[in-house]
């Protein structure tokens, strides 16, 4: 289905016969923009609900909820030659790992490219606004993308996401030449390729995640909430909704605190609405009139504190890579990641060697950061020895 707006059109691709000519045209092209749309805010199980392509002055949405399958499209996503661009595409390469199975490379992220070249509004509204003059319309953002039939409005707004991109891409790799940046940027963006796809279930629900301040709840109070945790996630589980929507963190804590036992009682819990009560007061009341499980309540797992000289080793790179990120006027995670930051850390190379292998996965960094980072190590072994023997002679 084509839907015509002003100056260009969108194709909506929700039947299966119509794929093969659409990932013919996509392999023809050298670079193809990206997005996708997801449901996340609407149901229990997150699915990725849209696909947007945009290249050559065609946009294309591709419609999983009603395709059967987006398999075809396996090869584009790896290829090699055709550059895929997104913009802040760690979500959407999440998604689309996760649902469908796709693999990634060759890709060209304009966040990440503005975030490298120090720019202060990385969003894509305000880079097409400052750049092109080109206004996005946000509204249907937080949009239940899952709903079908979609509005043209929501079909409107999924193809201005991407149909600017390769306008933008070229705008800054063009910048990020000019500034000798561009082996920096494809170091970021061959990492957001390896993205881990994880899960389509909500982290594990547990009831100190639960409770606002879950120092202040008694034992009993917190094995009741934890058991009505485990009933929330059950029910929305079941009803493929979004936890939320049976009840809110704080009204299970009511819940728990109150323990109400009759739906008069429940009724003056705050928070606790007709909706709640219609749909869910037996299975709720029969939660809180069960006897506590007297088994061990389960606690967060409690972390080591690190030791003086992790968090020395700590806030020396915190200072240099902050430091040099004023320097180059960027975040300061753009010159130093967190992750190679702490498995520096956590290492403690001894030699200029082993601070190399430790960043072999982050060549331009290494090539130009790690005779530094060496020597801020190096500076921060002997100030801590000093310390060392300047706490023992106060001791002696």
């Amino acid at each position: 289905m084509e839907i015509r707006f002003q100056g260009y059109s969108v194709e909506l691709i929700d039947r299966d016969e119509e794929l093969p000519a659409i990932v013919d045209w996509a392999e023809r092209q050298d670079s193809i923009a990206i997005d996708t749309e997801s449901n996340s805010l609407f149901v229990y199980f997150e699915k990725v609900c849209l696909v947007q392509l945009s290249a050559g002055g065609r946009n294309v949405l591709l419609d999983p909820v009603r395709l059967e399958t987006l398999e075809p499209f396996r090869d584009l996503f790896a290829s090699e030659r055709i550059e895929k661009i997104f913009h802040a595409g760690e979500y959407d390469i999440l998604g689309m790992k996760r649902d469908f199975g796709f693999e990634f490379a060759n890709v060209f992220d304009t966040m990440i490219a503005a975030r490298i070249l120090g720019y202060k509004e990385i969003g894509l509204g305000s880079l097409l606004g400052n750049a092109f003059g080109i206004a996005l319309n946000k509204k249907y953002q937080k949009a239940n993308w899952g709903k079908r039939p979609l509005s043209e409005k929501m079909i409107e707004y999924a193809a201005g996401d991407t149909m600017h991109l390769r306008r933008l891409r070229d705008l800054l790799a063009g910048e990020l030449s000019a500034r000798d940046l561009s082996e920096l940027a494809k170091e970021d963006f061959l990492h957001l390729c390896e993205t881990r796809c994880g899960s389509n279930r909500p982290n594990e629900a547990t009831w100190w995640r639960v409770a606002k301040t879950p120092n202040e709840l008694t034992r009993r109070e917190a094995i009741r909430l934890q058991a009505l945790v485990s009933w929330r996630e059950l029910i929305a589980e079941r009803e493929d909704l979004p936890t939320y929507w049976i009840a809110r963190n704080e009204v299970l804590t009511e819940l728990a605190i109150h323990r109400p036992l009759t739906i008069a009682e429940l009724r003056k819990i705050r928070g606790v609405g007709e909706t709640l009560i219609r749909k869910h007061a037996k299975s709720l009341l029969r939660t809180l009139r069960a006897p506590l499980d007297t088994a061990d309540l389960v606690y967060p797992e409690a972390r080591p504190l690190p030791s003086p000289s992790v968090l020395n080793r700590r806030q020396t790179l915190r200072d240099w890579r902050k430091g040099v990120g004023l320097k180059y006027d960027v975040p300061s995670d753009v010159i130093l990641p967190k992750d190679v930051m702490e498995r520096i850390i956590a290492a403690a190379p001894e030699t200029r060697l082993e601070l190399d292998a430790l960043m072999s996965d982050y060549p331009w960094r290494r090539d130009r950061f790690s005779e530094e980072i060496f020597a801020e190590l190096r500076r921060e072994n002997v100030d801590s020895w000093a310390r060392t023997e300047l706490e023992s002679e106060v001791r002696i």
